[in-house]
């Protein structure tokens, strides 16, 4: 859908995106395009910033209200970049200025189009993956399995910090996973860390970051595996292989809630 007052620039745009296979709607204001939208929503919404009735802005945080997910790419002309930064604030996935290039909005939408088509599928495989996967299908049904998937049902409800512990190929990170997916934490990040593959000198740096100039070589700031798996999953394989020092602050960043996601320990017996 394109949103313009000016004539002339719906007719340009819509034979742009016409001559490569889109369907076009046209909308002349912000007015005209809620209506358009709440009727027949389209699958990404080209807004004008300044237009009579109601503008760009007003128009973006409505069409919010009515979809959150619709991709929006706001038109502005050079001297309102101020403006289009605002609107990205409130929710919009792009904008472009005003004359601008016809591959360049061929681009934007096709990239946008795209990554909608990506989060469905991706909504679409994990539906599919908690239907057609249990720990029953992969490690058998027996009555130790049947008691561990209890457990993982009752833990993956929970922010306990949970201690797996086995013999070598038993499936300790496959449990792990199985608990991640059936948290609330699903959709966040799972961060699976060897810790008997990093030197001990390294240990501490690679699981807790380091700020640009903390040390000789630290030329860039570096997000530590606690940090990549905030509001996630935090699985510490081998974590009886890090110095008795190092494991007492991974203990400290759970017991002081610095980590706020799920941690998982892997302690070998």
């Amino acid at each position: 859908m394109v949103v313009d007052d000016e004539q002339d620039m719906r007719w340009l745009l819509a034979n742009i995106l016409k001559s490569k296979g889109y369907q076009v709607k046209e909308a002349v204001d912000g007015v005209d395009a809620l209506a358009k939208i709440e009727q027949n929503p389209p699958d990404l919404v080209m807004l004008d910033m300044k237009m009579p009735r109601m503008d760009g802005m007003e128009t973006l945080k409505n069409i919010r209200k009515i979809n959150y997910s619709l991709p929006v790419i706001m038109l502005t002309a050079h001297g309102d970049i101020p403006s289009s930064v605002e609107a990205m604030r409130n929710g919009a996935n792009d904008f472009l200025t005003k004359p601008f290039d016809n591959d360049q909005i061929v681009y934007a939408i096709k990239r946008l189009l795209d990554y909608l088509l990506l989060q469905k599928e991706v909504k679409t495989l994990r539906e599919q993956l908690k239907d057609q996967f249990s720990l029953f299908s992969l490690m058998g049904a027996s009555r130790p399995i049947k008691k561990i998937s209890y457990q993982v049902d009752q833990v993956a409800k929970t922010k306990f910090t949970v201690v797996l512990q086995g013999e070598t190929g038993t499936g300790k990170e496959l449990v792990a996973h199985f608990i991640h997916r059936k948290s609330p934490r699903c959709d966040m990040p799972f961060i699976p860390v060897d810790c008997g593959a990093i030197p001990d000198t390294l240990i501490e740096s690679e699981l807790f970051g380091y700020v640009k100039g903390a040390f000789t070589g630290a030329n860039q700031d570096k997000a530590g595996f606690f940090e990549m798996a905030q509001k996630g999953t935090l699985f510490l394989d081998e974590i009886a292989n890090i110095p008795l020092n190092t494991q007492k602050n991974c203990y400290g960043c759970f017991r002081r809630d610095v980590f706020t996601g799920w941690g998982l320990l892997n302690l070998l017996t």
